[in-house]
């Protein structure tokens, strides 16, 4: 069990890293922070709405900037109208996925990518596993299990 907890552990921060890496290399690409100058110049007349008011309680353009990275680097699709940028997310997602389309991020995409589709066989097996324990327990202590209740896997 050690051995495949371990190797999920590992996968997930690999991911994780590879995330931070290309959510930072996005905020300091040239394509992007152009894409950024526009939209933030452009969205109060097309919104109407101020850009800053697009993001809720966050007030630093830092912060703005990271959020739409990471919403690039999660592919984020349309947002629900709850979301605070929402509106601004659903108008200019193409133009945000347009300038990260580049040759220098490629790379740090695909990586990120390749992380996130090597952490599913690490979380199936660790479920895999925690299920053999969970039954052989079930047996050894005659305690009956309660099988999933949702839907969720």
């Amino acid at each position: 069990m050690d051995v495949v907890i371990n190797r999920h552990d590992e996968s997930f921060q690999q991911l994780q890293d590879r995330c931070i890496a290309y959510c930072d290399a996005i905020v300091k690409d040239a394509h992007f922070l152009a894409a950024f100058r526009r939209v933030e110049a452009e969205s109060p007349k097309v919104l109407n709405r101020e850009f800053k008011a697009q993001f809720g309680a966050y007030t630093s353009e830092e912060d703005f900037k990271r959020i739409l990275a990471e919403y690039l680097v999660n592919n984020v699709g349309t947002l629900d109208k709850f979301f605070g940028t929402a509106a601004l997310w659903n108008y200019y997602r193409e133009d945000f996925m347009s300038a990260v389309s580049t040759p220098e991020l490629t790379p740090l995409r695909d990586a990120t990518d390749q992380a996130g589709r090597d952490l599913i066989p690490a979380g199936d097996a660790s479920i895999a596993s925690m299920k053999r324990i969970r039954n052989e327990l079930s047996l050894e202590f005659d305690v009956p299990f309660v099988a999933e209740l949702s839907s969720v896997r």
